[in-house]
């Protein structure tokens, strides 16, 4: 996802906030972007623990629970703080927006 996509969504999102550069000695040289990798389905699930599958007719593939959305994990902090300083909120945000924040 662009930064630039990123800002956006942080301005209209959390406009207090500004979004925070680590260099490759912070995040870690080897660092990559890798799709997570889902766990057994459920019809897999009931199959080995219950012994029968979930309906056929249902086509998880199909699901838009597990469509791939590209998922960004960036440091915040806010713009009157210490310029200094690492981040103060670790935000999540998709191409739909910001979906979660800690911090």
């Amino acid at each position: 996802m662009a930064t630039e996509l990123v800002e956006k969504i942080l301005a209209a999102s959390l406009p207090g906030l500004e979004l925070v550069e680590l260099d490759s000695a912070q995040t870690g040289a080897d660092q990559q972007l890798v799709a997570p990798k889902p766990g057994p389905s459920l019809a897999q699930l009931r199959a080995k623990y219950l012994g029968y599958a979930a309906d056929a007719s249902a086509n998880p593939a199909q699901s838009p629970a597990t469509a791939p959305e590209r998922v960004e994990v960036r440091q915040a902090r806010s713009r009157a703080g210490n310029p200094g300083s690492i981040g103060n909120r670790t935000l999540i945000f998709s191409e739909k927006g910001l979906i979660g924040s800690q911090g």
